[in-house]
């Protein structure tokens, strides 16, 4: 006997009829059509299953397109290191009066920054009551007033920063996701 189709399976499980005459090896007329009428449904079946994706994943995939094109755009939005520079005492006290110089590493997303001197207004010292901003951790602000990322400083004296705008801030450390985007009324103090 041939390997027996899943379709024809399926209907021996229902109506154990023999499985020559479902296979239409009997020259029975209703054996033929019924083994006719199982075939090309469930090639329809398949075919149709294969050509058209559910209403569901049609939805997901749109949604997830629509978060990809939103994120591109967001992102797109390529920041000089003016702006930069402009966004670190906007979000932070410790960046007053500094001067920031910022040049781009990664559009968009990263910038080394060199202050011109030691922040005053805002101090972080280490044990000896040296300046120890190594790894200290400031937002950065918009025009907007909304936090948009954030700096991370890479030297004690502070005038070397590695800074991050949007989700990178989140992914670096410096930043909460809950605070991106949210509005601040002027610097930090700390």
């Amino acid at each position: 006997m041939n390997r027996v189709p899943p379709d024809l399976l399926t209907v021996a499980a229902v109506n154990p009829v023999p499985y020559d005459t479902v296979a239409g090896a009997r020259t029975s007329m209703r054996a033929h059509e019924l083994r006719q009428r199982l075939v090309s449904s469930t090639i329809a079946y398949e075919t149709r299953r294969l050509r058209r994706p559910s209403r569901r994943v049609l939805a997901f995939t749109l949604a997830a397109l629509v978060a990809v094109v939103a994120g591109t755009a967001i992102g797109a939005r390529l920041l000089t290191g003016e702006e930069v520079e402009r966004f670190l005492p906007q979000g932070s006290l410790a960046f007053s009066g500094t001067q920031p110089q910022c040049t781009v590493v990664e559009a968009g997303v990263a910038y080394r920054c060199h202050l011109a001197h030691t922040p005053t207004r805002t101090t972080v010292t280490g044990a000896d009551g040296r300046p120890a901003f190594k790894g200290a951790k400031f937002g950065t602000v918009d025009d907007d007033s909304r936090v948009n990322g954030g700096c991370i400083g890479l030297n004690d004296a502070g005038t070397e920063w590695a800074c991050y705008m949007g989700e990178r801030a989140v992914a670096e450390g410096i930043l909460d996701k809950g605070v991106l985007g949210q509005r601040q009324a002027g610097p930090a103090g700390g």
